[in-house]
């Protein structure tokens, strides 16, 4: 790599849909281009999200949600490497505000 400065970006499109009163589901994928040619080790290229959230309990000012998520994020990899190119999450959260 060179010492030229590379100009970083990223861009993201997200849906949600509210499919029964409690229950909302949501859709997210994000691009990152890092301005740098070639396919380089580690380097985030792009991530898809599929979540959930769902509202168990809400009165007046109190809710308790229960919230999950799967993302599946896709890496560069340079030729022949043997880093991984793809790293699979599952996250899960409960929340009470109020």
């Amino acid at each position: 790599m060179d010492n030229k400065e590379c100009r970083e970006s990223a861009w993201f499109g997200a849906v949600a849909y509210k499919v029964i009163d409690p229950l909302e589901i949501a859709f997210r994928y994000e691009a990152f281009d890092d301005d740098i040619a070639g396919d380089q080790d580690g380097h985030l290229e792009n991530r898809y999200s599929l979540g959930f959230i769902y509202t168990f309990y809400e009165k007046d000012s109190l809710a308790a949600n229960l919230m999950a998520e799967y993302r599946r994020s896709d890496y560069e990899k340079t030729a022949g490497s043997v880093a991984e190119d793809s790293l699979y999450e599952v996250r899960s959260t409960r929340d009470e505000t109020g």
